[in-house]
């Protein structure tokens, strides 16, 4: 009896001691979990997103180890050679038959140039990562307007031919479901002739929410555009858009291909395991704000960097977009400009709604704290009374400091002229997206609203010209804007929310407002 007793006693304690030794093992796993397991990220409390970031879903099934991506850090050598060799151009679509009371000296190029000039340039490869593939307007358009879309159609054209005449591999990553019919037709078409080879990358099924919203063609990894303007006719003759031109840089050519090699990752057919989210951490960056490209623009050094979004994408080191966007307002001495599709400070594509204030109290601060004089150019066509009404937050908030800050807000409409135009009017607008303080141009792909940062795919290259020397891209850049900013078709905000909002006087300036849209006679139903 003795004996058993002190037997059971002896398992008791063992098992006490095996917790004990449990526990403690897994404290001590916690404390000295060596910093490069954790998730790093250069974002302080006040730019967290004030939302539950929505949970991946992940695959019970593990996935192959292969690395997503081939591209390895810079060497000195390699950035000293992109010094030498990297060429940046700004490039902008503008519509058809606007007219403005002032010029950009040097020009700026257009963004139907840019496309034809890499396509042709390309010897090897092309790849492009796309919000949507429309360049034909066959897909919406009826015969009689169908010359609207003849740029588009010629950029299909050159892709085709450099597939099959000249045997250049051609790959696509693009957004899936697509929104609006014809989005994903282009794409479609080249890859059942056998020349393209296409992903498509369905967001809400990894993350729950969100879309692909990157813009961005590649030539050789050397040569690329990214900018606002999608892969779709309208996106050349109807939109203003501006984005960036690049030649023989690989070293930011390499860094669009890193962010590529991620979206194809991502990118699984229904059927198929969910990507390790766990190894798109791993990716490199080759540039960020405190190690930026230095290259030569107009003859001037110019530091650059590429950012982007969503995070669970990027690699620990790769600066996310919105840390980029508010660094340039919080870096800001004396004026901001920033001309966006859509600023809605929500989350609004969730349900229900969430509050989203980083980037309006970044521009607060600038102005209450610095006194720095902030120009608003905005299209305010989606969620316009959310918009309008922020926007106007903002403008009544800068008029009351008396520190000389101020915040100034137009509107911009783009009229429909022709024929042509009327039958696609809301299509003509500006989808600009670029802010720009005194030495710095950020240039990207995503609206102003707290979904496009937390799930949804954007890419933004950010460049600065240091005040104490010459900056002919920063002043190219504030040409661009006071072009746009002084025209007729800019109307100060009070005067658009009188007009289109509140009475709606003025249907030939309003595309928003109580105007209900209805499905244009030129688009096939």
């Amino acid at each position: 009896m003795g004996k058993t007793e002190s037997s059971g006693a002896s398992v008791v304690v063992t098992a006490i001691l095996s917790c004990v030794f449990l526990v403690l093992a897994i404290w001590l796993s916690t404390v000295l979990r060596p910093p490069s397991a954790a998730r790093q990220t250069s974002v302080s409390p006040a730019h967290v997103v004030p939302v539950d970031q929505p949970k991946p879903l992940q695959s019970s099934t593990k996935r192959s180890q292969k690395p997503i991506t081939s591209v390895t850090p810079l060497t000195s050598e390699q950035r000293q050679k992109c010094y030498q060799t990297c060429r940046l151009d700004l490039v902008e679509s503008l519509p058809e038959n606007l007219t403005f009371t002032r010029t950009v000296n040097p020009p700026v190029g257009f963004t139907h140039e840019s496309w034809t000039k890499l396509i042709g340039m390309a010897e090897k490869r092309i790849f492009l990562a796309a919000y949507k593939s429309s360049f034909r307007g066959k897909h919406v358009l009826d015969q009689e307007h169908a010359s609207s879309a003849q740029l588009g159609d010629d950029i299909y054209d050159l892709l085709k031919k450099a597939g099959v005449e000249r045997g250049i591999r051609l790959e696509a990553v693009e957004n899936y479901p697509p929104k609006d019919r014809g989005d994903n037709e282009d794409a479609s078409a080249l890859s059942e002739m056998g020349v393209l080879e296409r992903r498509r990358l369905h967001m809400a099924r990894v993350f729950r929410a969100g879309v692909m919203h990157s813009k961005f063609l590649v030539a050789d990894d050397s040569h690329f555009y990214l900018g606002s303007a999608n892969f779709d006719w309208r996106s050349l003759n109807q939109k203003m858009e501006l984005g960036v031109h690049v030649e023989n840089c690989p070293c930011l050519a390499n860094e669009l291909k890193i962010l590529y090699d991620a979206y194809w990752a991502a990118s699984v057919e229904e059927s198929a395991d969910l990507p390790d989210l766990n190894a798109f951490q791993n990716l490199p960056a080759l540039t960020s704000k405190s190690d930026p490209l230095t290259i030569q623009v107009g003859g001037t050094d110019t530091e650059v960097y590429i950012a982007a979004s969503p995070r669970q994408l990027n690699g620990v080191k790769r600066d996310w977009d919105l840390d980029a966007i508010v660094n340039v307002i919080d870096e800001a001495k004396r004026d901001l400009d920033i001309h966006i599709m859509d600023y809605v400070p929500l989350f609004v594509y969730q349900k229900p709604r969430k509050f989203w204030p980083v980037i309006d109290d970044a521009i607060r601060r600038a102005v209450v704290e610095r006194g720095v004089k902030v120009r608003f150019l905005t299209a305010a066509l989606h969620f316009t009374a959310e918009s309008l009404y922020a926007l106007r937050s903002l403008q009544i908030m800068g008029n009351a400091v008396s520190n000389g800050g101020q915040v100034d807000v137009k509107i911009l409409n783009i009229p429909a002229i022709t024929d042509s135009h009327r039958a696609f009017a809301r299509e003509r607008r500006t989808h600009r997206k670029f802010i720009l303080n005194d030495d710095t141009l950020l240039i990207g792909t995503s609206n102003w609203s707290g979904d496009y940062f937390a799930n949804t795919t954007g890419v933004a290259i950010v460049m600065k010209q240091r005040a104490e020397s010459a900056q002919p891209l920063i002043n190219q850049a504030k040409q661009l804007f006071e072009r746009d900013w002084t025209s007729t078709y800019a109307s100060d905000l009070s005067d658009y929310i009188n007009r289109c909002y509140d009475h709606e006087t003025r249907r030939d300036l309003c595309k928003a407002g109580r105007m209900a849209y209805q499905q244009n006679t030129a688009y096939r139903t």
